[in-house]
């Protein structure tokens, strides 16, 4: 769809924006052309380069910045291009993010599988929050890998230590009703990220 430039950041590897909140970690960012290059990769002389930042928000990676414009730092031939609302309108901006998303997605996947345990267990909570990000079909419930449910437990066991109702504390942080967390909370234990446990007595992992 379209040529993307070699400005993503490497796993865990964060820059920082200010916002009125304070400074924002910019999780990635990717640039790409658009209108895409052309045959043999050439460049239009009416291209834009289109940056999108992304960052975390709610456990989710969302773009959270996008600049259009004539890439005054890029080398390039030609007169500066003006932005016009055309060039704005004709810009698929979700289409574009969706596929950053899973773009971003597969290279943290791939990066966990040549990293040794201990390295995994930092980049999961990473893949987590790119996977639950990435769209799906309309209608269609969401499907959940063992990342998420490495999450689960994780939320689970932060708010057992903190002595606070642990089901609903999974239930608050992932936006679900309590029955959705208890049944999320169930199957971490099965697939072994908590411990087991005995009716009416919560253990974290």
């Amino acid at each position: 769809m379209t040529e993307r430039t070699s400005v993503r950041r490497a796993s865990g590897e964060r820059s920082r924006s200010q916002s009125a909140a304070g400074p924002v970690a910019i999780r990635f960012r990717d640039r790409v052309w658009w209108p895409p290059r052309g045959e043999g990769g050439a460049v239009s002389s009416r291209s834009y380069l289109l940056t999108l930042d992304f960052a975390d928000v709610d456990g989710r990676l969302e773009c959270v910045r996008v600049e259009l414009g004539w890439p005054a730092d890029e080398p390039r031939q030609g007169a500066p291009v003006p932005v016009t609302m055309s060039a704005l309108r004709s810009v698929p901006l979700g289409r574009i993010i969706d596929e950053a998303l899973r773009q971003h997605t597969r290279r943290l996947r791939d990066w966990a599988k040549v990293l040794e345990p201990g390295q995994q267990a930092e980049l999961l909570p990473l893949v987590a929050a790119a996977a639950a990000s990435l769209p799906r079909a309309p209608g269609r419930p969401p499907s959940y890998n063992s990342e998420h449910f490495v999450k689960v437990a994780d939320a689970y066991t932060k708010a057992r230590r903190a002595g606070e109702s642990p089901t609903k504390a999974v239930a608050s942080r992932f936006h679900v009703s309590y029955p959705t967390a208890a049944n999320w909370v169930a199957r971490a234990r099965a697939m072994g990220f908590l411990p087991p446990t005995s009716p009416g007595r919560a253990v974290g992992g």
